[in-house]
């Protein structure tokens, strides 16, 4: 089902049903006020044009100043446009680049802890391996002192075995 609502430019609508009509903009307000002033001076000038003139006709003039008032108000609404779609546009960018920044943030934090897990990881593997070969050397060292005592050789008193 759709559902229409109002919202502002900046708005992001997650929802993939709901059709968002954007509100006119406060900064908007100058444009129409322009709009309006220039039809406004056209149908002054056309009026004057009329009173000053009465024995003119004055069709081709109300042609013409009909024209320009048609375009340039057409220039100025679509001036207008163009400056909503850039600002819809941008805060959905702003938006998105928050977001990429929170996800690239989020990402970093995650190979941080994955490469101090593989660092600790790989300084228990030293220390096992530092810890085997000295309990290797130690058992080396009992087992000549039981040779050495068994043959009844003396043992020197400096505590190291000699052969």
């Amino acid at each position: 089902m759709w559902r229409f609502r109002a919202a502002s430019p900046t708005e992001v609508s997650t929802d993939p049903d709901s059709v968002t009509l954007a509100s006119t903009p406060s900064s908007a307000i100058p444009y129409v006020a322009a709009a309006v002033i220039v039809v406004m001076s056209g149908l002054v000038a056309l009026l004057l044009l009329a009173e000053l003139r009465p024995a003119l006709d004055i069709t081709i003039a109300a042609g013409v100043v009909s024209a320009f008032i048609v375009s340039i108000t057409t220039g100025v609404l679509a001036f207008m446009k163009s400056q909503e779609t850039h600002k819809t546009v941008n805060s959905r960018m702003d938006g998105m680049l928050a977001v990429v920044r929170e996800l690239a943030h989020e990402r970093g934090l995650k190979e941080g802890r994955e490469t101090q897990a593989t660092a600790a990881a790989k300084t228990v593997a030293e220390a096992a391996e530092v810890v085997a070969r000295a309990a290797a050397t130690a058992a080396a060292a009992v087992a000549s002192a039981k040779a050495l005592d068994q043959n009844n050789l003396p043992v020197p008193p400096s505590g190291t075995i000699q052969p």
